[in-house]
């Protein structure tokens, strides 16, 4: 784990994390590079051949999802796999509006009616990144050239970066433990 404030570090310890340095205050500010805090922690921990960044604002990845990536990663000798999710809003229904109001269509997209004659597209989730640490020193990117996407659901997606995805992701949690408390009340 690597974290900055050293309350947050024991919190972590005491849940059973291992935090074998603080992460300098200048890789903890608002204006950081993200990728800056994993080189960070790459460097205080050499002998690792790969790495995997699992952020906080994605609560809802399950353990299973978090080995289903590895094994991906692993199967397909990848350098990079970041999690995505098929997106809902597709770009081909997107546009730009000027200052009159007056609407132009993304540039470079193709035209379809119909949801349903759009081509998948999939977004970063932010939930998982694995990459190997040879990699990442060369790229000094979690995402590049050959990155592998392993496929997530919408709902274990949810990240948390305004007050309404708190709302969301608080009711999705509530909802699936109310239901493994239903699915496992017949044991």
């Amino acid at each position: 784990m690597s974290t900055e404030d050293e309350e947050i570090a024991e919190v972590a310890r005491n849940w059973g994390a291992e935090t074998p340095f603080l992460r300098p205050a200048e890789l903890a500010s608002d204006t950081a590079p993200g990728i800056a805090p994993v080189l960070d922690a790459i460097n205080h921990l050499p002998g690792h051949d790969s790495l995997i960044l699992l952020q906080p604002t994605s609560p809802l990845r399950s353990a299973a999802q978090i080995e289903g990536l590895l094994s991906f990663a692993a199967e397909r000798e990848a350098s990079s796999v970041v999690s995505v999710c098929e997106v809902e809003e597709h770009p081909s229904w997107m546009f730009h509006k000027d200052s009159d109001g007056m609407l132009a269509p993304y540039a470079g997209l193709e035209e379809a009616t119909r949801r349903q004659d759009l081509a998948s597209l999939y977004s970063l989730n932010g939930a998982m990144y694995w990459v190997r640490t040879d990699w990442l020193r060369k790229t000094r990117s979690l995402v590049g050239e050959g990155t592998l996407g392993f496929c997530m659901d919408a709902e274990s997606s949810a990240d948390i970066d305004t007050m309404l995805d708190w709302r969301v992701a608080e009711l999705l949690m509530t909802e699936r433990e109310a239901g493994s408390k239903v699915s496992g009340a017949g044991r």
